[in-house]
């Protein structure tokens, strides 16, 4: 009796409400749409705060901490970690579209290899601009602006053209319903 007891308890804590499975990477205050990406990122700018630029192991801090934009950014990361962690932060309960990593890796040649290519008149925020041939990555959010972390201190917003060479890449499974 005491066992049933304690499962009807804990039962909304686990599966939540409606008994889906909670997923504890998800950020609360992201929701799972372009524009709640676009607010992430820009969350990110208005803090000001800094993040260390690494291409180590630890560029994965931020996921790998539950760290999200709307309270903090991640005390490490690189531009593709940096990106992920956006995407994650709003999609966690979705497989990994864009890097097909299992939000545990991945870089700016695993983001070319998925998504699809679009020009700039039909990007939408929460598209990725890939930047060559030195391999750099920001998240659109519109108005033909990026939102880009590429080397210690805080993210930026940027004109998509602060660097030439450029291709914008859509993740369409992140969009669709699910």
């Amino acid at each position: 009796m005491k066992i049933v007891f304690i499962i009807i308890l804990i039962f909304p804590f686990v599966f939540g409400i409606s008994g889906a499975p909670l997923d504890p990477r998800k950020c609360i205050e992201v929701t799972a749409t372009r524009e709640g990406l676009m607010q992430a990122a820009l969350w990110t700018v208005n803090s000001g705060k800094s993040i260390t630029y690494t291409q180590g192991p630890e560029r994965w801090s931020g996921i790998n901490h539950y760290v999200c934009p709307y309270v903090n950014v991640p005390p490490y990361a690189d531009c593709s970690s940096f990106v992920t962690w956006l995407y994650w932060s709003a999609f966690g309960f979705y497989p990994d579209y864009l890097n097909g990593e299992n939000w545990a890796g991945g870089n700016t040649g695993t983001m070319e290899n998925n998504g699809i290519v679009v020009p700039l008149s039909n990007a939408q925020p929460g598209d990725v601009v890939l930047y060559g041939p030195d391999p750099h990555a920001a998240i659109y959010v519109g108005n033909n602006q990026v939102v880009s972390f590429g080397s210690t201190g805080p993210s930026k917003l940027l004109n998509i053209d602060y660097k030439s060479n450029y291709q914008i890449r859509s993740y369409p499974n992140f969009f669709t319903p699910k």
